[in-house]
């Protein structure tokens, strides 16, 4: 039997992974069994297991493949120049979190939430979001000392106090699209404010 190609191999990978994301959110991380994922994907239980160990760790697979690929998708949010005011730098962030959410039978986000519900008792995927939410502070911290050398913001704001609160508005806007099922207007509609 011909060996798989490693591009093919990433390919297979992602097609498991998607099935599992699709089952998660119909059933839930813990109601989902290998059987489901197997059944979903259309692979057999060998070329699932030549993939990934088990359950946990098709689910710390899907969490750090996400969290990576989120992480390139706002890469230009965070490079833009000249950098937007505020309420447009979040809108954009906002957009690209929901373009990037939306797949083939699922949004995405409402499995984020189950996500960050797990990470509560599974240590790898704790600290998989702590380290990604430290880089997303950081880099809010970078942008909110550019809006205040630009007076956009006030001078003697906080920068890691504002960058918290705006990570908040982004992952409040995550949660509340999960929760309530899809977006709640043009992404950052409610921003006009800042």
């Amino acid at each position: 039997m011909p060996r798989l190609t490693e591009e093919r191999r990433q390919q297979r990978r992602d097609q498991i992974l998607d099935a599992a994301r699709g089952c998660f959110l119909r059933q839930g991380l813990h109601s989902t069994s290998m059987d489901d994922i197997i059944a979903a994907c259309g692979l057999s239980a060998g070329a699932v297991y030549a993939h990934f160990k088990g359950k946990d760790d098709i689910i710390v697979s899907a969490l750090a493949g996400s969290m990576l690929r989120l992480e390139e998708v706002l890469a230009p949010c965070f490079a833009e120049r000249p950098l937007p005011p505020p309420a447009a730098f979040l809108s954009g962030l906002i957009a690209a979190i929901e373009h990037f959410a939306q797949r083939a039978g699922f949004d995405l986000r409402q499995v984020a939430v189950l996500g960050w519900a797990e990470s509560q008792r599974n240590p790898a995927m704790a600290d998989i979001l702590t380290a990604a939410h430290a880089r997303y502070r950081l880099a809010l911290e970078t942008i909110v000392a550019q809006w205040k050398a630009q007076q956009l913001i006030a001078p003697e704001a906080d920068a890691g106090a504002v960058a918290a609160t705006l990570l908040t508005l982004v992952m409040g806007n995550t949660a509340e699209a999960a929760i309530f099922k899809g977006s709640s207007g043009a992404p950052g509609a409610g921003l006009a404010w800042l």
